[in-house]
C-alpha cells in the first residue's frame, strides 16, 4: 500500500500529495507512468532538539489562517472525520526530484509519546527557525514554510459567516508529524510514488 503519492499533470506543474492510498480506478489511470521508491524508517534520539528550532505559534493551523498569517496555495482536503487526506500544490520538476531524493521518515519520542515525521526534504532544510509547526487536527502537525505572496481569500467561520482575509504569505508543506497511535499508518509512508498523467 502506498500512502504518499505525488501526482502531476503532464502540461503544467499542478500536483497533489495524497496522504491516503489511491483508489483502484486512480491507480489504473496513472500506473503506466508511476515511479515508486521505498524508504526506510529511521529512529532518532533527542529529536526534540530539532523541533525546538521551529516556530511554535500558540494557535492552530485554522486559527492562523483566520488571523491572515497565510493561506494555502490551492486546496488542503479533509475527510468527514477531519483527517487531512490530500494537499494540492504546484511543483517544479526540480522539487519532485529533490523530494524523491531526500524524502525521509523519522521516529522519535516527544513528551513521552512516540511520533513519526514524514519529511519532504532533508531534516536540516525543514527544522529551522524559518519554518512553523501548527497543530492541524486529530493529532496531526504540519511543518510549513511561509512564502511571500500577496493574496486575498474567503473563509466561512464556524458561525457560518463568510469573511474576506488578506495575507502576505502562502504556506508550503515541509513535513507531516503525527503520534504513533494516530489515524495514519506509518507503514504506508515507506513508499512514495510520483505519477505523471
Amino acid at each position: 500500500m502506498i500512502l504518499i503519492n505525488i501526482t502531476l499533470e503532464r502540461n503544467h506543474d499542478l500536483g497533489y500529495i495524497y496522504l491516503n492510498s489511491f483508489t483502484d480506478k486512480f491507480e489504473r489511470v496513472y500506473s503506466w507512468q508511476t515511479r515508486i521508491r521505498r524508504y526506510h524508517l529511521k529512529e532518532l534520539d533527542n529529536f526534540y532538539l530539532q523541533l525546538s528550532k521551529l516556530n511554535w505559534p500558540q494557535y492552530s493551523y485554522d486559527e492562523a489562517k483566520l488571523n491572515g498569517d497565510f493561506t494555502e496555495e490551492y486546496m488542503y482536503d479533509g475527510d468527514q472525520s477531519g483527517y487531512l487526506y490530500g494537499i494540492e500544490r504546484s511543483f517544479s520538476r526540480k522539487e519532485i526530484q529533490e523530494i524523491e531524493r531526500y524524502y525521509n521518515i523519522l521516529k522519535f519520542e516527544f513528551n513521552n509519546e512516540n511520533y513519526y515525521a514524514a519529511n519532504l526534504d532533508k531534516p536540516e532544510n525543514i527544522f529551522n527557525d524559518q519554518h512553523y509547526i501548527y497543530h492541524y487536527n486529530k493529532g496531526l502537525y504540519l511543518v510549513i514554510a511561509l512564502m511571500d505572496c500577496q493574496a486575498r481569500f474567503s473563509v466561512t467561520t464556524t458561525s457560518g459567516e463568510r469573511i474576506m482575509i488578506n495575507t502576505n504569505h502562502i504556506s508550503r508543506l515541509k513535513s507531516v508529524i503525527f503520534p504513533e497511535d494516530s489515524h495514519y499508518d506509518i507503514d504506508n509512508f515507506t513508499n512514495i510514488a510520483v505519477n505523471v498523467g
